[in-house]
């Protein structure tokens, strides 16, 4: 495992799993350049249910694995940034 860091993210708010009743159990928010990160269950992480499928600029506490990234969420907003053309537009 790397040494936690801080980072900032912009992407969109996904589902990652769900619980038998077919609710949302997590998230993971995947950025405009394809990277996965899996949301840290915490009260902000519960906020974040609300903005699903809408993209937000988040900060927080990055934790890595080979296989996994995952971010432990401080604060978020919702994120005004427009893909270019060079930054694939990952919902359309």
């Amino acid at each position: 495992m790397k040494k936690p860091k801080k980072i900032t993210i912009r992407g969109i708010v996904i589902p990652e799993t769900w619980n038998d009743a077919g609710e949302i159990n997590t998230l993971s928010i995947v950025t405009y350049t394809e990277k996965k990160y899996l949301v840290a269950e915490n009260d902000e992480a519960q906020k974040l249910k609300k903005f699903l499928r809408k993209p937000v600029k988040a900060k927080g506490i990055l934790t890595e694995t080979d296989e996994k990234k995952n971010i432990e969420v401080e604060t978020f907003e919702q994120d005004e940034f427009k893909p270019n053309s060079r930054t694939p537009n990952l919902f359309k």
